[in-house]
């Protein structure tokens, strides 16, 4: 579980978990060495982004927090529950959504909507900007028997127009390519040892090189 720090790829940390462990399990801990050690680098403004893996309440820190620490977030949306279709309902009903049509059989729809939630008894509210896309017709002119429905959602702490927010979480692929120094660079892909501290001593070289 690495962690990055701007378009170079500084790395702060990488931590190791078991395998079978969820992701989120401890990840506050992460946070909690993460950002300090960020901010002890920089005092420009942060931007955290996080997968889908970390859609958590605990990971979404409120306005006011962002403001007073100077650090927003745009953290992948995990859909758990409502189904593709429902989205399509939901967003043909909203007034405020402006659908586009790029080509003939598809159309996007992108909004934000204000999502409440109670937490350790107080109620947070966050931003989430959603993106609904419905193909009726493929990329190569078939005819669909059913819609082709996608959703995507980013929560975010920024207050960016929709498409802004899409574009700046789209830089979060480049971590990929500073993953890939890691894995094939110093061919660390497969830790070389089954003692957990021996990999996380190999892993912390890896940082510094």
């Amino acid at each position: 579980m690495p962690a990055y720090l701007g378009e170079e790829g500084w790395c702060l940390t990488t931590e190791l978990k078991p395998g079978s462990e969820n992701s989120q399990n401890g990840f506050g801990f992460v946070l909690n060495r993460v950002l300090p050690a960020a901010r002890g680098l920089t005092a420009l403004p942060i931007l955290m982004r996080l997968d889908s893996a970390h859609d958590a309440l605990e990971n979404r820190p409120d306005r006011g927090r962002a403001q007073d620490e100077g650090i927003d977030f745009i953290i992948k949306w995990n859909p758990r529950q409502k189904t593709s279709p429902d989205w399509v309902t939901l967003a043909q009903g909203l007034d405020s959504v402006h659908w586009e049509t790029p080509r003939e059989g598809k159309r996007v729809a992108t909004f934000s909507m204000a999502v409440s939630r109670r937490w350790r008894g107080r109620t947070y509210t966050h931003r989430r900007v959603m993106r609904v896309v419905e193909r009726t017709i493929d990329h190569k002119g078939q005819i669909l028997v059913l819609p082709d429905i996608e959703v995507e959602g980013w929560w975010t702490s920024l207050a960016f127009p929709d498409e802004q927010i899409i574009a700046l979480y789209r830089g979060h692929a480049t971590c990929e390519q500073f993953h890939s120094e890691f894995k094939t660079d110093m061919d660390l892909e497969r830790l070389p040892s089954g003692k957990f501290d021996t990999n996380t001593l190999v892993m912390a070289a890896g940082t510094f090189v």
